[in-house]
Formats: structure tokens, sequence, C-alpha cells
């Protein structure tokens, strides 16, 4: 041992240890949450007792007990209400005490709530509500108050967060309390990975867990069962004090605990230790009293039966006792209250007179019986009672008995305990002694019948005893002879096969089994009582129990109908993907057609074009044949040039640039539109061409950002381009440019036709900054007879006559950008040519929303319609981009910028109903594909991808993260969910329960199953079923969703009035393709009443 070192002892002596220092905790701020009743009321007067300043939150007015509190003092309570289940307002609760004491050193997480309900009737809404209070808001909660703790806490004297848990959170309790214990042991846990987290921060975080404390929650308990008898459930036999608790809680905020962090207590006066058998003791005695006065108390229960909890609404209050050592009360059983011992009815069939039942004649004559009444024997005696499955009858039976046995025979009655015990029927059988009688009730499958059946035994002597236990299929008996003492498991039904397993050394008295058939219990005539584990394969019959051929029979009917529903299901799943495989074949061979004729068009334009021109030079020849790798001489420059051999090999588009260039026409890749007619004077041309000039020449780092790029001058000028440039003098002409490293894009440059936005004729009309400011009338604005550009009035250096009275009001929309990968012939394509994927979804997407909406575009892929969504809500809304595939996601994002949208929120994951990671294959962007087609969830195989559904993955897998809706917060209700998931759909609005249920948005959904023949119809039911929404088709596969109103019986569901928007179905007509005309201005027109004014244009 190591030698002793002088003051090595000093730190003990010096400390100060008085009980005054270690479990001072004075002066110190505690929020206490569900601090106005039970348990938090406790330990909130505890802490105000000792010198605190406490906080009680609680959903309730909660103000006079804080007052009473603090009237007590020596601290104070202030009471704040909060519903704790709420975030924002746990937000305002931490505000509340930041602006009142700037720190916080004692979190205590109170608040809780409970529900019980049977297995199969659980409600699931009432099982995330008792999680989202016992657990996600204790959570949330603790993150919230974490700054305020951290400003209080020292080495010495660390913050304090204690989490009031549940014994019911360290053993699952008897009642059907799911989500509470499951709650309860999830913050058993957090606790600890909380002490972990937050200890380098100084704040330690525990965990106490109460046994039985008088509370709201315990009250009904307590009611029920008696106070007693649930004291009686502890080592201490008495229940929590509020000196228990609040000592608990006092001892962790003080110094006393500065050292403890990680750890759970379990304050619950011994209910979770063991007894050893030599603790029982009687719990209470109540003298029972029968109805003949002159007949003695009852010395002790022979036969006992409890009510079947699990079946019995009223949780085995009942039981049934007979008295067989008082010869006087001999055949009077009656029925008892289990808590109080009341006589709830006697079985009036069991006669105190020596009589024989009428079916039996008597074995000894009439002065045997006066001689056996005169020692004192009684006519029957009570040998078994038995409860039936429901608990409404009870049986009994018989022996009529004495000195020499005087009725050698078996009589049995039958009692309605609902009607006051009166007997509905007798049976007597001759020459039988039976010991045990078991009722049972066979119900069939379809519920609509039902069997009674009784098992006796005891006839021959050799089984004296038996139990059923019908859900394990077993019925076990005791053996009486010719071995005493083994137990026999026979199967049951009975089919004569059995087990035995030697329990006793003498015949077995009594067998008991609990109610979920977890134990059995036998006594025998040697004194010891056995205890089995019905549940446990150990014991040599356990297989026999649990593993019979009739359930092994059970379990292949089981089986074979599984197998069946995966036949079922594998032959409409190939039906679907063959279905949906023709569909995207037959897409892409109208595709292919449809490019192909365009193809031949230009090349035959190219050609013409090459025909007629008269100016191919020498230069033109050499550059294509130098292409071809030719030597041949140049040609001639007229017509014979594109008659020669070299021709026939040449693509259309180089044959094309040569006569272009040959002629000295200005380069053109694409027709030019009917629409971008560039109006501009040769003035504005020469300015435009400086304003191009200035960006490129400027450089505001020149010189340390100290040259004249930077003065009031240039920069006045550099600015008023940027308008000009996106204005009056924007390029009318579309482009588009090539690029890209890794992987081919295209960037699409002046998108001005078709309009991208429904928001772009405001500008002209609408805003605060034009014409509606002044009262004008819009007509008048383009009228030339005002003057040149109209009536000057109208317009100002933001709105100009050039955007909104040339050519056409859609105008007025400033130009877009894209970029997209150039190989994607879908959603790339689309936006490369329309400024979004579909120009009439788009359009009807914009008219469910208006500006200030909040909105959701779930599979947002390139930003088609996220960027008209962000345009239609206007700078004071939001719309909020999902993607989860990082290549695609990075295009969203470049969207969003080179259109420069302030209003976009974009988030790199999927939606589904929980939080994973996924590892699965990504869309290949280096080769021709559909990237918008490939899958999150349940991914084809590479092989299956790529020659089944034309989809190309790259070579290497990559990490997808899946969170569910209702983990994101916004900025407002949500007005409009766009879901387009591939398959996904049903996860994510299961994942989205909350933020529908709060916020009822309208909901635009592509569910192709609906569109399925047969239709799937499992999307629309869920919502209806879920959400109360109503799903119509709006397009090929997509639906649009709405709440629903109530209909009578036999009526198709109907949206609720009001709540799509009254223009919507006007446009949806543009949709249907009753009306073609998918012009802008038309659709406006049909939506805003704002909009419907007839301008001269």
């Amino acid at each position: 041992m190591p030698k002793e070192v002088v003051g090595e002892n000093d730190d003990a002596v010096n400390s100060d240890l008085a009980v005054g220092a270690l479990f001072n905790a004075k002066g110190k701020v505690v929020l206490v949450t569900g601090g106005g009743s039970g348990i938090g009321a406790m330990i909130a007067s505890g802490f105000v007792q000792n010198g605190c300043r406490v906080y009680i939150a609680s959903r309730k007015d909660i103000s006079a007990y804080a007052a009473q509190l603090t009237q007590k003092g020596p601290g104070s309570c202030v009471a704040v209400s909060c519903d704790v289940s709420s975030y924002e307002q746990q937000q305002k609760l931490i505000d509340t005490i930041k602006q009142a004491e700037g720190k916080l050193h004692v979190l205590v997480n109170n608040s809780g709530t409970n529900y019980n309900a049977p297995l199969g009737k659980y409600a699931p809404d009432m099982f995330e509500k008792v999680m989202q209070l016992n657990t996600n808001a204790l959570f949330a909660l603790t993150q919230f108050a974490t700054p305020l703790l951290e400003a209080s806490s020292t080495a010495q004297d660390p913050g304090r967060v204690i989490n009031i848990s549940s014994v019911n959170g360290l053993q699952a309790p008897k009642l059907d309390t799911f989500a509470y214990s499951a709650s309860k042991a999830a913050v058993v846990m957090l606790s600890k990975h909380l002490a972990g987290a937050l200890g380098p921060r100084h704040i330690t975080a525990n965990c106490i867990c109460p046994g039985p404390f008088m509370s709201r929650m315990m009250r009904g308990t307590v009611q029920a069962a008696g106070e007693d008898l649930v004291a009686g459930g502890t080592a201490l036999n008495r229940m929590g004090l509020p000196a228990d608790i609040a000592g608990a809680c006092l001892f962790l905020s003080s110094q006393a605990g500065a050292y403890v962090t990680g750890t759970e207590f379990a304050l619950d006066g011994g209910s979770l230790g063991a007894r050893a058998p030599d603790d029982l003791r009687t719990y209470k005695e109540i003298p029972i009293k029968l109805h003949q006065a002159s007949l003695p108390p009852l010395k002790h229960l022979r036969h006992l039966g409890i009510t079947d909890m699990m079946i019995f609404p009223s949780l085995g209050q009942f039981f049934a006792a007979v008295n067989s050592n008082t010869i006087q009360a001999c055949g009077l059983p009656e029925v008892y209250k289990t808590y109080t011992c009341e006589v709830v009815c006697n079985l009036r069939g069991h006669q105190s007179k020596v009589s024989a039942p009428a079916a039996l004649k008597p074995q000894v004559t009439s002065q045997e019986v006066s001689s056996a009444k005169r020692a004192g024997h009684c006519g029957p005696e009570v040998r078994s009672v038995c409860w039936s499955a429901d608990d409404s009858r009870l049986v009994s039976t018989v022996l009529p008995s004495g000195p020499v046995m005087l009725f050698l025979g078996l009589q049995r009655y039958e009692y309605d305990i609902i009607k006051e015990g009166r007997r509905i029927s007798e049976w007597a059988q001759k020459g039988t002694s039976f010991s045990c009688v078991i009722a049972y009730t066979n119900t069939s499958p379809d519920g609509t019948t039902q069997t009674n059946t009784m098992y006796v035994a005891g006839s021959d002597k050799m089984l004296k005893e038996a139990a059923l236990a019908p859900f394990t299929r077993a019925l076990f008996a005791g053996v009486a002879e010719p071995v005493p003492g083994p137990l026999r498991c026979y199967n049951f039904p009975l089919n004569g096969d059995y087990v035995e397993y030697q329990a006793h050394s003498a015949p077995v008295s009594r067998i008991r089994i609990t109610w979920d058939e977890q134990y059995l219990f036998s006594t025998g005539d040697d004194g010891c009582l056995c205890i089995f584990d019905l549940k446990k394969t150990a014991l040599g019959y356990a297989d026999e129990i649990l593993v019979t051929r009739a359930f092994l029979d059970d379990k292949q009917a089981v089986l074979l109908d599984l197998e069946r529903q995966v036949e079922e299901l594998t032959s409409r799943i190939d039906f679907q993907l063959r279905h949906r495989d023709g569909y995207h074949k037959e897409k892409m061979a109208e595709l292919q057609e449809k490019y192909s004729e365009e193809i031949e068009t230009e090349r035959r334009k190219f050609e013409v074009q090459l025909l007629g021109c008269p100016c191919l030079l020498q230069l033109s020849l050499v550059f294509v044949f130098s292409k071809l790798e030719l030597t041949s001489a140049a040609a001639s420059s007229d017509v014979a040039a594109a008659q020669s051999p070299v021709n026939s090999g040449l693509p259309g588009f180089a044959l094309a640039a040569a006569c272009v260039y040959g002629c000295g026409v200005e380069a053109a890749v694409f027709p030019p539109d009917a629409n971008a007619v560039d109006s501009l004077s040769e003035e504005d041309r020469l300015g435009r061409a400086a304003c191009e000039q200035r960006f490129r020449e400027t450089d505001f780092a020149e010189e340390g950002f100290k040259s004249l790029w930077l003065s009031p001058a240039n920069t006045t000028a550099f600015i008023d381009c940027l308008y000009k440039l996106r204005t009056r003098w924007r390029h009318q002409q579309k482009e588009v440019f090539a690029g890209g490293v890794h992987y081919p894009t295209l960037v699409t440059a002046h998108h001005t036709s078709p309009p991208v936005s429904t928001s772009g004729a405001r500008w002209c009309w609408l805003d605060t900054l034009g014409v509606e400011r002044n009262g004008l009338d819009p007509a008048n604005c383009c009228d030339k007879s005002h003057g040149s550009r109209g009536f000057e009035a109208c317009w100002d250096d933001y709105f100009s006559y050039e955007l909104c009275c040339l050519g056409d009001v859609n105008l007025g929309e400033l130009p877009h950008f894209f970029v997209a990968p150039a190989m994607d012939i879908n959603v790339g394509n689309a936006m490369r040519q329309l400024g979004t994927f579909d120009l009439g979804q788009s359009y009807a997407l914009q008219t469910l929303c208006r500006p200030g909406d909040v909105v959701l575009d779930i599979g947002a892929n390139l930003g088609g319609f996220t960027v008209p969504l962000a345009e239609r809500v206007g700078i004071q809304g939001e719309v909020h981009a999902f993607e989860p595939f990082r290549k695609v996601f990075q295009h969203l994002n470049a969207n969003v910028a080179l259109n420069g949208l302030s209003n976009v929120f974009t988030h790199n994951v999927a939606l589904g109903t929980d939080n994973k990671v996924l590892e699965i294959f990504s869309p290949d962007l280096t080769t021709w594909n559909f990237p918008s087609a490939i899958r999150v969830d349940d991914q084809y195989s590479r092989e299956k991808a790529s020659l089944d559904a034309n989809l190309k993955y790259e070579q290497r897998r990559e990490k997808v993260y899946v969170r569910p809706l209702d983990s994101f917060e916004f900025g407002g209700p949500v007005r409009l969910i766009k879901i387009d998931v591939e398959f996904m759909e049903l996860q994510v609005i299961l994942g989205a329960r909350e933020t529908i249920k709060r916020d009822r948005p309208l909901m635009w959904v592509e569910n192709e199953p609906y569109f399925d023949e047969p239709p799937n119809t499992e999307f629309v039911d869920t919502m209806y079923r879920e959400f109360g929404y109503v799903c119509k088709p709006v397009a090929r596969l997509e639906l649009l969703c709405a709440p629903g109103k109530k209909v009578k019986a036999g009526e198709a569901p109907e949206h609720e009035d009001g709540v799509v928007p009254n223009g919507f179905k006007r446009v949806f007509k543009h949709l249907t393709g009753e009306y073609r005309d998918l012009h802008l201005w038309k659709v406006l027109s049909e939506v805003d009443a704002k909009f419907a004014h007839e301008f001269p244009i």
C-alpha cells in the first residue's frame, strides 16, 4: 500500500461539508414544466421554499398556485402559459426567462401525458401525441434552454437538466400504456446521451424515475384499486411524498449533486426490487360475514377464482370463495369485490340441508342421514368453481358428502353473476367424484357462433386438478395417482397426446395460470409452490406446449396464404412495370419520331440555303475539307460546289455554317422566333453594345479597389446598364451555349418566350410603382394618340413603354437563364425549349398560389417549376425546393441563382416517413438519359433500368438523406405542395401528417399508379382517410388534392367550396385541351379579375 503523504486529508478537513453548504440552492433560477399540479407542483414548491426563483409552465392558468408559492416564500414563483408540445411556444418560454433573468440554473422537464388502450385498438395518433410531449418536446426544450444554462454554469457549479421519467421506463407495466412506457424509457437513454453532449459545456443531465406519487395521472388508479393496494406494491408500503421528489431534485441541483451526471434514480420506494419468499406478508385482512348471523366468519378461502383481466372490463374486481372448514357454511359460495371484499351476490343453489339431487338415488337410509347431521356434516360440498370467458357466469361442482359418502354422484350448478347470482342451470351425474371443473368458450372464426364446453377432472382419482391456457393451446393437469406429483401438459383441443413433467412429491392440489399465460403456479400436498415460465423453452414439455401439431398446421396455413399474396403482388407489379415500360417506350418512340422530323426539316432547309447561296467562298470549303481530312482542291463558288461528292458526306449543320459564313450572314443556330423581333433603333443598338463592353471591361478590384471604376459616374452608368439590358435593351433572340468539364451542359440565355412567370404582366399594370398608384386607365397608356410613347404619365424609369406596349403584354417579363445537362432528353430538353418542364402545368400551379404564399416543390429536379413559382409568390413569399440527387441539385441551385431569386430555399434531401440514409445510384449525366425518372426508393437494378426503362446509372452509389417533411420549419402556413417523386408520394404524405393537418394546403401530385388499369387507389384512399382530402385527375398522371366537404351517402366526394381558386376551373380547360391556347395573357385574364382588362394591344 502507498505510504502516507503529509496533508493528504487537508481537502477533506478544510472543505465546507455542512448540510447548509452541500444542499443550498438559494438564488438559483429554475424552470419546471408541468409545474401546476402533481409531481411538478411538488418540485416547484421545494425550490421556492429553498429560496429559488422558479418559473412554472403549463397550458392552463396556474397563476393562483404561483401566487400561493410566492406568498409562502422565501423564494418566488412565476406562472408562464405554454403548451410544451409546441416548439414555437417553447421558444417564447425561453425568451421570457431570458428577458427577465438572462440565465437559467436548473431545467426540470416534467410535463407528460399518458394513454391506455388494448393492443390492436391503440390509436396511432395518440401514440404520437404521447411520444411528442414526453420525449420529443423534452429534447427540443433542452436544446432551446442550453444557451441560458451555459450562461450560468461553471466547472464547480454546473447548469442542471433534470428529466422526470418513470419506473415504467425501467420495467414494463401490466397496463396497456405502450407509448407512455416507451417514451419514458427513451427519456432515460436520452438523459445519458445528453450528459455526454452537455458535459463539456459544464451542464449535467440526470433522470429521476418516480414510482407511485399522488398526481392527476395516478389518481384514477388509486381510486380504482385503493391507496393501500398501490402503496402495498412498494417495499416501504407507502406512496411517495412531496419531500421525496423535492429532495431528489434539490440534491441534483445543489453542490451535493454537482458531480452526478448521466444517472437515473429509481425514486419508487423499492417497487422495482424483488422480494424473497420469506418477505411475503398479508396485505389486508377483512372479515367476511355470512348472511346468517349465527354462522361464524370464514377462516380461510379454499376455492378462489380471480376474474380474467384481459377480457373483463373491470380489471378483475370479483372473486368467488367457498368456506369448507366451517361445516355450517359448506354449500354457500359467494362472489365478492376483490378490493373491498364486499358481497356482490351469494350462489343460492347450494342448500345447507341434506337432500339428494332429483337425478340421484340415495345409497343410504334416512337413519344414516340423520346420524350424519348429528355428527356435524352438511349436505353438498363445493369442490371447484370456474368463471366463464366473459366473466358473466360462474360454474361450480358439488359433491354430496358425509362421513361415509352420503351420495356417490356429482351435481353442477351454473349462475348468472350479472343477474345477482341467479341460478340458470343444473346438471347431475351419478357415480362421479370430480375435483375440478374448467369452462371453455370456443368462438367460430367468423365470430357468429359460440360453443361452450366444460372439462372436469377427478372421477378416477388419477387427475385431481386442471387449468386451461387456450391461447397457448395447452391444458395442464395435476396427477394424484398412481404416482403422485407430476404435471401433465395436454394438447388443446384434446387429442390424447400429453407430456408429463415431475413437479411435486405428493398429489397436486391446485394449478393456476396467470391471465397473460406467462406463468403457471402449482401447489401440492408436499407443501411446495412451483412456478413455471410458459414462454420459455427450457422445460421438457415447453416445445410441446408452444409447437403442437395444431400450431404447425396454423402456421402452414398462414405460410400458404402469404405465398399466395406474394404471387399476387408479383403478378400485379410485373403488370404495372410492363405497363409503365410500354408507356416510356411509346414516349421515346414519339420523341424520336418528332426529332427525326425536325432534323429532316432542318436538313432540307439548310440544303436549300446552300443551293441558293451564290457566294460560297473558297475559304469555307477549305474549312469543310480540313474537317474531313480531305486534300481535294477548292471547288468553284457556284452551285456546282453544292453538287460535288464532298457534299454528300457533310453533316447538314456543317454545310449550313459554311453557307452562312460564305454569304456574309450573321450566325444563327436556330430559326428565328416569330415573337423575337429586335425592334431597337440604331441608337439603342449602339447603347446596348456600349453597356455590354462596359460589363466586359469593368474591374472594380483594379488598383486595390481604388480605381475610377468605382467612381459615382461609372457605378451609376453600370446600374443603368443593368436595368436597360434586362428590359428595353434586352436581347430578344434566345441563345444556347455549350459547356461542361466532366459532363456536357447547355446554358440557355435570353429566354423570353413562352413566358415563364404569370407575374410578368403585373410589372406593367398592377405594381405599386406602376399605373395603379395614379389611378390611370391602363387602356390609355398604350394609345399613341397621346404621343409616340402613349400616355407618358403611365411610365417611369422602372416600367418602360417598350416592355408593355410593343407587340405583346407578355414582354413585361424579364429574360430568364437556365443551365441543364446537355443529354437530359426530358426535363433538361423541356427547359431549353419552354423555360419550364410543362407549360400548362406551370401556369396552373401558379394560379393555385398568390403573392406572399409558402410553396413546397418536392421533387424539384432542375427547378422548372421552382423558378416560376418563386416569381409568383414574390419577395414576401417562400418556395422550398427538395431534390435528392446531388448533381441535379447543383443545377437546381444554379438556375435559382441565374435568375436572381432570393425567396427560394433548396434542400438536398429526399422526403419520407422517417430519418434514414440510403446508398443508391445517381443518374449518369454523360449519356442520353431520363434523370427525372430515376427513383430513390426501390430502385431498379442497373441491368433492368438500362434494358427495360432506358435509364442510366453512374458506376458508384451515393448517399441520399431521407427526412420527414414535418421535421422542417417554414416561414408561414404552407399554401401549395407539388409532389413529383417517382412512386414515393405515399411516404411523403405520411411523413407530412402534421404539416398537412395544420395548414390544409392544396396538393398537386404525380401519382402514376392511379392511372393504371385497373387503377391503384392506395394514395387517393390514404389522402381521404388520413386527411379528409379529395383527389381528382387534372392531367395525365397528375392529381389535384384539396380538403373535401361532407357529402351524402352515395354521392361522389367533392372539394370544399372556395378552397380551389375560382379561376382554376377555367384554366383547367386549357390543360385538358378544351382550350388549346395556352397564351399567358389568356390564362391570367381567367384567373385574376385584375388581369381581365381589355387592352388595345
